[in-house]
C-alpha cells in the first residue's frame, strides 16, 4: 500500500507514492475505485477538503483490493492524520525559525561590532565624502595617522571572528539531542570573563562606563563556548542599557559548590512584573522600549539558554539596594545585578 498526504495548500506532508504512480494521484477523482496496470489489479481513492488537505491511497494487496469498505476506512484514517501532521509540521518549523533567529541575532551583533571597529579607525561619514579615486589615499593617511590603534582593531576583529565560529558550534550544541557534545573543562572564571568582556571595553569607554573587577583565581567547570555566548549577550545588553558615565562592578563569591559571578550596574529600570519575563523570547521591557534601543527580545533568552545548557544558573536582581531611580532623557535607571552561579570542579 502507498499513500500520499498533502495539506490544504498542496504541500506534501508525507508520501510513499512512487513517481510512476503520481499521475494516478493527479487523475483520481473518486474515493474508492479499481484499475488495472500491467495485468495487476489496484484499488485507489482520494479524500479531500479545502480546509484540511488531501489523502490518497493506492493498494494492490488482495485484502484491500477485495474489500472496498476496509479500503475506505483506511483512506479515511489517513485523512484524519493530516491535521496532526500539519500541527507537528508547524511546531517543527516554528522551533527551527526561532533557533535560526537566535543565530542571526548574534551574528548581526558581531558583524556590527566588526564594522564599528573599522569606522573607529576610519570615520564612515568622512570616507563617504571622499571622491572615489581619492578614497585609497584617504584610508592610507588615516591608517598612518592612527597606526597605534591598528593592533587593537585587528585583535578585536580576530576575537569577533573567533566568536562567530563559536556561535555556529554552539548553535549545533543547542539543538535538541546534541547536548552530550558539550566540552566541560576547567577554566579560571575571572579570566574567562575578561576574555569575553574585553572586546566590549572600547564601546563602554565611549559611553564613559568603566569596570571595577575583583581579582579571583578560582577554577570552575563549564563549556567555554556556551559561557562565551551567554556572557556575550549580557555584555551586549549592558552596552545598550547601562547608564552613561557610570561604573560596572564585577565580583566573585564562592558559595557551596559554585562560584557566583555578579555583574552590578546602573541600567534601565526593570519593573517588578518584568523580572520573570526578561529572559523570555521576544520580551522587551517598558524602559527599553522608551529608550528606543530595544531589539528583538532574543538576547537575554539566548543568554539564559546557553548558560543553563552548561550548568550555569542565571539570576537577575532588580534594584536590590532599593534606591530611587535616576531619570535621564525620560528613562529611569536603577542598580541591577546579574548573577551567574558557575559549578566548581569536583
Amino acid at each position: 500500500m502507498y499513500f500520499h498526504l498533502t495539506d490544504h495548500k498542496g504541500v506534501v506532508l508525507h508520501s510513499t507514492l512512487p513517481d510512476v504512480f503520481y499521475s494516478k494521484f493527479e487523475k483520481c477523482n473518486s474515493k474508492n475505485t479499481l484499475f488495472f496496470e500491467d495485468g495487476i489489479k489496484y484499488r485507489h481513492g482520494k479524500i479531500s477538503n479545502d480546509k484540511v488537505g488531501v489523502a490518497y491511497i493506492l493498494a494492490k494487496d488482495p485484502e484491500l483490493v477485495r474489500r472496498p469498505r476496509w479500503f475506505g476506512e483506511t483512506t479515511n484514517a489517513f485523512f484524519q492524520i493530516i491535521s496532526e501532521l500539519k500541527r507537528m509540521r508547524k511546531i517543527f518549523f516554528d522551533k527551527a525559525n526561532i533557533q535560526s533567529a537566535r543565530l542571526v541575532h548574534d551574528l548581526e551583533n558581531l558583524t556590527g561590532h566588526n564594522i564599528q571597529e573599522i569606522y573607529n579607525l576610519i570615520p564612515e561619514e568622512e570616507l563617504r565624502k571622499q571622491q572615489k579615486e581619492k578614497r585609497k589615499t584617504y584610508i592610507q593617511s588615516k591608517v598612518t595617522e592612527r597606526i597605534d590603534q591598528i593592533h587593537s582593531m585587528f585583535l578585536n576583529l580576530i576575537k569577533n571572528h573567533e566568536t562567530m565560529k563559536m556561535e555556529f558550534s554552539v548553535f549545533y550544541k543547542l539543538q535538541e539531542g546534541t547536548l552530550q557534545k558539550l566540552e566541560r573543562q576547567r577554566h579560571t572564571l575571572s579570566k574567562a570573563f575578561l576574555s569575553i568582556a574585553h572586546s566590549f571595553f572600547q564601546e563602554f569607554a565611549e559611553r564613559d562606563i568603566y569596570f571595577n573587577i575583583d581579582e579571583n583565581e578560582t577554577e570552575v567547570l563549564m563549556d567555554y563556548g556556551l559561557f562565551q555566548v551567554g556572557l556575550y549577550q549580557i555584555m551586549d545588553n549592558a552596552v545598550k542599557y547601562a547608564r552613561k558615565s557610570s561604573d560596572i562592578s564585577v565580583t566573585f563569591l564562592e558559595k557551596d559548590k559554585k562560584v557566583q559571578l555578579a555583574i552590578e550596574m546602573s541600567s534601565l529600570k526593570i519593573e517588578k512584573n518584568e523580572l520573570e519575563k526578561i529572559t523570555q523570547e521576544k520580551f522587551c521591557g517598558r524602559q527599553a522600549k522608551k529608550s528606543k534601543k530595544n531589539g528583538k527580545g532574543l538576547g537575554m533568552s539566548r543568554a539564559k539558554k546557553a548558560l543553563e545548557a552548561t550548568g550555569i544558573e542565571l539570576a537577575i536582581e532588580a534594584n536590590p539596594t532599593g534606591e530611587e531611580p535616576i531619570r535621564i532623557d525620560g528613562c529611569s535607571y536603577t542598580n541591577n545585578k546579574f548573577i551567574l552561579s558557575v559549578p566548581k570542579p569536583r
